[in-house]
């Protein structure tokens, strides 16, 4: 027994009898018997265990999923993966109850635009991929076509997106379609799911009317989100009536924090920029007290010139019902509401979370409350709001049937199931004419024909007489943001956050696992492309998309090469050929953070810029580097002047390792010529 360590499998011998009524324990799963041991064989013992699952300070993250072998041996774990199993089987026993139809769809299909990027799968044919699929959408409605009236399936999707807590690359969905139906009919399935999950799972009976039922437009005017949480208050107010001058055709509205005079001047920063605030002017607040309770709106930003000024405050402070003690934020948005959210909705989710921590508001975690989301715009405009337009969830939904003319201002046939502030489904009827479905396509969308081809077999198929129909995905998996499994270490900063907060993030997470270690080397690979000149419709989008990929991300890897680099080290950044070379009329940003990044490299340079003593500085600029993103955008180009990425590697393995010397604050030119490949200082 004793050369057996923890977690070794072994093989026990005995008569099972039940314990001595004194020594059992309900505690243990095992707590009711006991085994007359005759017999005990080793059959594998366990070497190396790097934590035992039942310890109480269990190691970081990174460290379990190393292990993950080990982690999965943890009850909480195992509960996890068994409760999910238990609401599988609920779900699939119930829709089998209901003549569904389960039917897998093909996993590799071509690529069609419908919203996300899409993950591609070459194939041996060059220049030919397959995508996976974003959801099984257009399959099931052609499904529909085909007579399978009540479909469902556990599908498996794939969505090339930025990683964020409820947003990964692969997910789970229960997906399905039924022929024949309105909204409320497939509402009253989901329902059916959920109060049996919740009834099997969790044991917990749902009442009859756990289901609310809010607007699109309700939802963002009263919350200032399209999936609002409802377990507290904090409604936001739209005081334009109060103060019309000020208003004028905007709306001003304002978010009454109760006890929010409690938070300090730094709690309330840090709730705007987690709230994505870029600019913390844009949304002036003011705390309650005495002197101010009547003319606290006389010196905000929207309405201090207001002659209403003074009447208002104080009847706004009376029939909301502000008190002393409380804080209110102001800001000033067009009527028009778009988008998933406000800023002052994202303030509401913010200072909840920082007051709930403060125990100065209560959030009940056992709480269900539900509710669906309905009357979603069918399209968006762009933020110029005037020409082209979006669709708001997929192509593929049906408007109001009054509302045909009026695609762009009524409402569609969308509906969206919502728990407490997280989106666990959604849905719409579908357009099932093929006239309607080539209007909105070519019409409205103004797919070019090439786009509109990937979608004829869809149209083909409603031409075929396909039924009405409807449906939803429920349900998004609930697991960790899929890591660099080959990296040591993984960290994860906002992409809306501001440079400052970024680069914070970075810092500490570096810190987090180098304490006090320095690094040879720092490589700062960051890329992406968008055109466009002065006269483009995304100039102003893209140039800062560009400046926050290219710029930005240099400045966050300067910092860290400031504080974490070894004397003598090296910090590498990527720049452009095309951005030393002068001017890049067709494609302004991508050519001007490029510029800042070249800039960057020479004042880093520099004495006197911060770096290590004897560090250097280099960039990489090369033409076009052979990605599968370029491949895929630019599938007709001559590709024998691309560089592969391994050439790039070896460089800069070089630099690290001191095998190949560069000048200190050099730009590198990188060319690629009939497989070729040359590093030239510029």
């Amino acid at each position: 027994m004793q050369t057996i360590g923890p977690e070794s499998v072994v093989c026990a011998v005995g008569t099972v009898n039940k314990r001595p009524d004194r020594m059992i324990n309900p505690a243990l799963p095992t707590g009711e018997v006991e085994i007359v041991l005759e017999d005990l064989i080793c059959l594998n013992k366990a070497l190396n265990v790097p934590f035992l699952p039942g310890q109480k300070e269990l190691p970081n993250e990174e460290v379990r999923m190393r292990y993950r072998y080990v982690d999965l041996r943890r009850p909480t774990v195992q509960g996890n993966l068994r409760t999910r199993s238990k609401a599988a089987k609920t779900i699939r026993d119930y829709l089998f109850s209901q003549n569904f139809v389960e039917v897998e769809t093909p996993m590799l299909f071509k690529s069609t635009p419908e919203g996300a990027r899409e993950f591609l799968v070459p194939t041996r044919s060059h220049n030919r991929f397959y995508a996976l699929p974003q959801s099984p959408q257009q399959h099931k409605q052609l499904l529909m076509a085909g007579g399978i009236d009540r479909y469902f399936q556990f599908a498996r999707c794939f969505r090339d997106e930025d990683l964020r807590a409820d947003r990964q690359p692969e997910f789970t969905q229960v997906d399905l379609e039924m022929s024949f139906v309105q909204p409320n009919d497939v509402q009253k399935v989901i329902e059916a799911i959920l109060k049996s999950v919740w009834k099997e799972v969790l044991a917990i009976e749902l009442p009859a009317n756990a289901f609310k039922r809010i607007t699109y437009n309700d939802a963002m005017r009263r919350y200032g989100s399209d999936k609002p949480d409802t377990r507290y208050g904090m409604e936001i107010i739209d005081i334009s009536a109060f103060v019309p001058d000020a208003a004028k055709d905007d709306v001003i509205e304002c978010l009454v924090i109760r006890d929010g005079a409690k938070m300090t001047a730094s709690e309330i920063k840090e709730i705007l920029q987690s709230a994505a605030i870029q600019d913390l002017k844009s949304i002036p607040h003011v705390k309650i007290n005495e002197s101010n309770i009547d003319s606290w709106l006389k010196k905000q930003t929207f309405t201090h010139f207001s002659s209403h000024c003074e009447v208002a405050g104080r009847e706004i402070a009376r029939q909301k019902e502000v008190k002393i003690g409380d804080a209110i934020f102001l800001h000033k948005r067009p009527a028009f509401l778009s988008g998933g959210n406000t800023p002052l909705g994202r303030i509401r989710v913010a200072a909840a979370s920082k007051m709930a921590t403060k125990g100065l508001l209560s959030i009940d975690p056992s709480q269900y409350n539900f509710m669906w989301v309905d009357s979603f715009p069918l399209f968006s405009p762009d933020e110029e709001g005037k020409r082209t337009l979006t669709s708001t969830h997929h192509p593929f939904t049906a408007p109001e049937p009054d509302d045909i003319d009026l695609l762009i201002s009524n409402p569609e046939k969308h509906y969206d199931i919502v728990l407490n502030g997280i989106e666990v489904g959604g849905g719409s009827i579908r357009i099932h004419s093929a006239e309607l479905q080539t209007f909105i396509l070519e019409r409205v969308l103004r797919l070019q024909k090439e786009e509109y081809n990937r979608f004829s077999h869809l149209v083909d198929a409603l031409a075929s007489g396909c039924p009405p129909h409807g449906g939803i995905a429920l349900g998004r998996d609930g697991i960790d943001l899929k890591d660099n499994h080959e990296a040591n270490q993984n960290i994860l900063i906002g992409g809306s956050d501001t440079l400052e907060a970024q680069a914070e993030s970075a810092v500490s997470g570096v810190r987090g696992f180098l304490a006090e270690q320095k690094v040879d080397a720092i490589l700062c690979v960051a890329g992406g492309w968008a055109g466009g000149n002065a006269k483009s419709k995304d100039f102003l989008k893209n140039t800062q998309l560009m400046m926050n990929q290219s710029a930005n991300s240099s400045l966050i890897a300067s910092r860290l090469a400031a504080l974490y680099l070894k004397e003598g080290g090296i910090l590498t950044l990527t720049g452009a050929l095309a951005a030393a070379q002068g001017g890049t009329p067709g494609m302004i940003g991508y050519g001007l953070a490029k510029a800042a990044v070249h800039h960057l490299v020479q004042s880093l340079g520099a004495s006197g810029s911060g770096l290590p003593n004897d560090a250097q500085v280099v960039a990489i600029c090369p033409v076009t580097l052979d990605t599968p993103m370029n491949r895929k955008f630019m599938a007709d180009a001559d590709t024998s002047k691309w560089t592969p990425l391994e050439e790039v590697a070896k460089q800069l393995y070089g630099w690290c390792s001191g095998e190949i010397k560069v000048s200190n604050g050099k730009l590198v030119e990188v060319q690629t010529d009939n497989g070729q490949t040359t590093f030239r200082e510029l």
